[in-house]
């Protein structure tokens, strides 16, 4: 609806002047704001202190009180809504509104007479109405200051980018501050062996810092993905300095943010299409179940690790070939030894390295031997077979009843002369040796069927036989292949809980009585102590507690330089293959 306002100014003056203008607009805005349709500048106006509206019917004003200063409604003051007429006047501030008669339909006129008196002016006009003041000029020490800083900041470092023969003449002398102004702060730790010489990395000036600068030293860091891959490409757009940043206070080249991480493992399925490793955002709210790897024989001689999921109840088993039990062992009572009775605990078998950080291997020598005796003989301690192979064991008994078959008293046994060691030396009958190899064989096979099938090795191995087959060939003994590296992705220190019991964890092992139980603790046992990062109750855990950004085996982040010999370096057969 188009409203016409009459602006009338100087109303004290003899000629007073009239301004008019024809807005097309619903609504009528009125207040102090600069914006409104109708500004009126007093302080005694809100920046939208009342609207304007025409009704539909009969086409009267509508006027809506916006301010808690209300409207003066022909000498009454208004608080509300109000219905307007022609004639009606409206007082606003220092500001009078005559509404008039429409001189054509649908348009509604409005004469506003604003007295030009300074004292009712805002304080907004009357410093519009002030004439600007002149710029504040430049002394020649203005000037000269100015060319000084253009000169030493700007020029100079210029120069000895165009002339590269100018930089080192130029950082040498005292023309120039020290390039440790434009550093935001020093070197980490790692890295101050590199000094003022901040070329090692800005190469460009105007640069940033490339990953070949990088690579130059770090030249054997492993990628995250597999090089020969297309995953590659999913990180050709980071740099080095993506995630380390350095002349930082306090300085980290390795952040511990977890979204470093997150935000790209929180939604793998979108970057790359039928994802194994699955989603993770927070290891408090939103991480996946543990998977453990463990070691299956794929053929006679090769064993791979192969990582299991714990909702596969028929497959998630370790295939060791042991025979052990956790709750023989572990009984409270204690379990039969050659020294008696004797009460053992996990510390009893597993040992941590050096480093205390992962567990040894179990050996048979170190940890089994104190209790799980190898003799074979109960009335001669010496006689003992050795661990590990079945032709050194069987060669063993060989020697010992060839032994005693010498030692024996022949002549009793079969009617020829007694032969005595440091007697004179006198040779044997081919039936006498054949008779010899025959006890000794038959000797040995007894023994070696007790120790294979009753006691000893059954203990603790798998012994099968090979139908058809005689002598040693008969028996067979799977190979024991313990897993190592339940989480070869994930990193554990056994050294930081070393206040926790062994149980407290690995909960179900005193009631495991197979081998191929896995023992590793759910994530929820973890839980019960690491948090996520916001995690105010327990401990706040990120991703870099437990893994790591750069994997081995998956080849460089970069080729090794030409300058450094590659064809000599161990790894380059592996590189290339």
């Amino acid at each position: 609806m188009p409203f016409c306002l009459l602006r009338q100014s100087g109303a004290d003056s003899i000629a007073p002047r009239t301004h008019g203008i024809l807005l097309h607009t619903r609504r009528l805005t009125i207040g102090s704001a600069p914006w409104r349709h109708l500004h009126i500048p007093d302080d005694d106006v809100d920046p939208l202190h009342a609207m304007l509206r025409v009704r539909r019917w009969r086409g009267r004003l509508s006027l809506a009180v916006l301010s808690r200063k209300g409207v003066t409604v022909n000498g009454r003051p208004r608080f509300r809504s109000a219905v307007l007429r022609p004639g009606d006047t409206l007082e606003i501030g220092n500001s009078t509104i005559h509404i008039e008669t429409p001189r054509d339909a649908g348009i509604a006129v409005l004469r506003i007479s604003e007295p030009n008196s300074p004292v009712n002016r805002s304080a907004a006009a009357r410093a519009l109405a002030q004439p600007e003041s002149a710029p504040p000029a430049m002394s020649a020490w203005s000037w000269s200051l100015t060319l000084a800083v253009a000169i030493a900041f700007l020029l100079l470092p210029l120069a000895g980018v165009v002339m590269p023969r100018l930089q080192k003449p130029l950082r040498a002398s005292n023309v120039l501050p020290s390039d440790a102004l434009w550093s935001p702060g020093p070197l980490h730790q790692a890295h101050q062996f590199i000094g003022d010489d901040c070329t090692a990395c800005h190469r460009t000036p105007f640069q940033r810092v490339r990953d070949a600068q990088c690579t130059t030293c770090h030249f054997d860091v492993q990628h995250h993905v597999d090089v020969h891959t297309s995953d590659v490409g999913l990180f050709r757009g980071e740099r080095c300095a993506s995630c380390h940043f350095e002349h930082k206070q306090p300085s980290a080249l390795v952040p511990g943010d977890p979204r470093e991480c997150t935000d790209c493992h929180a939604h793998l399925d979108r970057l790359k299409a039928q994802q194994q490793v699955r989603n993770v955002s927070d290891f408090g709210a939103d991480h996946p179940e543990f998977r453990p790897s463990v070691l299956r024989n794929v053929s006679d001689a090769t064993w791979r690790p192969i990582r299991l999921d714990r909702g596969d109840a028929e497959h998630f088993i370790e295939r060791s070939h042991l025979r052990f039990s956790h709750t023989q062992h572990l009984n409270p009572k204690g379990i039969k030894s050659p020294d008696g009775e004797r009460v053992l605990t996990c510390q009893s078998c597993h040992h941590p390295n050096s480093s205390g950080r992962e567990m040894l291997p179990i050996s048979m020598v170190r940890e089994c031997s104190s209790c799980h005796s190898l003799q074979f003989d109960e009335h001669d301690t010496s006689t003992v077979v050795p661990h590990g192979s079945l032709p050194a064991l069987f060669r063993t008994l060989q020697e010992h009843f060839s032994r005693q078959y010498l030692e024996r008293d022949t002549q009793a046994r079969d009617g020829s002369i007694a032969r005595r060691p440091g007697a004179a030396s006198e040779v044997m009958s081919k039936a006498q040796r054949e008779r010899a190899r025959s006890w000794v064989d038959a000797q040995s096979l007894t023994i070696a069927r007790e120790l294979l099938e009753k006691r000893v090795c059954v203990d603790c191995h798998e012994v099968s036989r090979t139908p058809g087959a005689s002598g040693l060939e008969q028996w067979r003994i799977e190979p024991v292949r313990l897993t190592q590296m339940w989480m070869p992705l994930a990193r554990f220190n056994h050294a930081a809980h070393t206040t926790q019991r062994c149980t407290s964890c690995h909960s179900a092992a005193p009631r495991s009585e197979n081998a191929s139980d896995i023992l590793m603790p759910r994530i929820a046992e973890c839980r019960t102590c690491h948090g996520g990062v916001n995690d105010s109750k327990r401990i706040a855990s990120g991703c870099l507690m437990c893994h790591q950004f750069h994997l081995s085996g998956r080849g460089r982040m970069a080729p090794r330089p030409p300058t450094l010999n590659a064809a000599a370096s161990p790894d380059a057969e592996r590189d290339r293959s």
